[in-house]
């Protein structure tokens, strides 16, 4: 949490489950209203438009996580992997996965179901970008375990880049994956810049008067 203050914002404030709540239901309405207003509903200033971009790129990216840690599991039942301790370790992973796509998601369905649609939509079209952008065919596991390390670590860095107001608990717990997943001894080839690249070139239609972000 070294940078988590880099926003409009520089008074501590008190780290309570009260306060990790309402910071992530700020995030929520920011994201969810942002997108969902018409054009000329309110006009944000520079700072928050940005924050709303890192903002949908992060929880965007925690939403493909839900896809690829499937995608994983899948290559290390083929390979044999998948069972004993390193079962139990990939399926705590996949529980803080779901977790924190599936709290968000139910935040957004509380202000407006066309959100969820939109981010659902946005899920879909991170998973197959990513897949496009990423070779490795030939290593299929490998592939896999990298592309989530991968995720994980730039989900962060956007968390960083998002004022502490708008902080958002459960992908700072994503940051326990890595360690969990030590214990496969699979090689990471350190995906980051070749999928950021990729996340950032990506467009999403943002409001109902059909502007792109």
């Amino acid at each position: 949490m070294s940078n988590i203050n880099k926003g409009t914002s520089n008074v501590p404030i008190p780290d309570t489950p009260y306060t990790r709540w309402r910071r992530s239901k700020m995030l929520s309405y920011m994201t969810a209203w942002q997108q969902e207003q018409p054009k000329d509903y309110r006009n944000p200033t520079m700072l928050e438009a940005e924050q709303n971009k890192e903002a949908v790129r992060m929880l965007t990216l925690i939403a493909s996580l839900d896809y690829f840690i499937y995608d994983l599991i899948g290559e290390m039942t083929e390979a044999g992997k998948y069972k004993h301790g390193n079962k139990r370790n990939v399926n705590r992973c996949k529980e803080l996965i779901e977790r924190a796509h599936m709290v968000f998601y139910r935040r957004i369905f509380n202000y407006d179901f066309g959100g969820c649609k939109k981010y659902n939509d946005a899920m879909d079209t991170y998973y197959e970008a990513i897949n496009e952008c990423v070779g490795l065919h030939d290593e299929p596991l490998e592939r896999a375990y990298s592309i989530v390390l991968a995720i994980v670590r730039l989900q962060a860095e956007c968390r960083n880049r998002i004022d502490m107001r708008y902080f958002y608990q459960p992908s700072e717990d994503l940051e326990k994956i890595p360690s969990l997943l030590e214990c496969l001894g699979i090689h990471d080839y350190k995906l980051d810049n070749i999928i950021e690249r990729q996340v950032r070139s990506i467009k999403f239609r943002v409001n109902n008067e059909g502007e792109e972000d």
